[in-house]
């Protein structure tokens, strides 16, 4: 016997049949657009696909494993402890890259607690584009620049900007004169 049967029985070969190439194909693992079916992500934007792709690639158990870290950082690497602000700054940075341009002068970021984050915002018109129309967005768009799920909901100040102008009408001091 020579080639590739060299050695074997004929009871070593796989025989494939009709019937076992249906059963392979059947369990054949399912292919991306499947599992984007299965999600209802098939249409979603490509950057939405990718972030949905980084955690469906974890076991449950790897997707929790950024905040267990952050959790033991400080134990393991002492000067990380001492810098407790080094992930609000690294949020308030990636909060300025995600906002739109014209709201950028219109918050700030004034610290995190619990998963919320604490933005101090001029006025209720900046609060609500910002609550209603971009909240789940600035929340993504931060976690996924900051490499973690630090931020998981933002709770709005509202609060004078510091070195936002002030209108001459508000500067004026009032004309009307005491009652007597």
């Amino acid at each position: 016997m020579s080639g590739a049967h060299a050695g074997t029985t004929p009871q070593d070969r796989v025989i494939f049949t009709p019937v076992s190439r249906r059963f392979c194909e059947m369990n054949k693992p399912p292919s991306r657009l499947q599992i984007l079916e299965r999600f209802g992500m098939r249409e979603a934007p490509p950057g939405v696909q990718e972030a949905f792709w980084r955690s469906h690639n974890l076991s449950p158990r790897q997707r929790k494993l950024p905040a267990v870290l952050g959790d033991l950082l400080p134990r393991v690497w002492p000067e990380s402890g001492r810098r407790a602000g080094a992930l609000v700054r690294r949020i308030a940075a990636a909060w300025q890259r995600a906002l739109p341009a014209e709201y950028a002068a219109k918050s700030a970021v004034e610290g995190l607690t619990g998963g919320r984050l604490k933005v101090r915002v001029d006025g209720a018109a900046t609060r609500f584009v910002l609550e209603r129309h971009l909240g789940e967005m600035l929340i993504a768009a931060v976690n996924r620049q900051v490499g973690e799920e630090a931020v998981q909901r933002i709770d709005f100040r509202l609060d004078s900007m510091p070195g936002r102008r002030v209108p001459e009408k508000a500067r004026k001091k009032s004309t009307r004169k005491p009652k007597a």
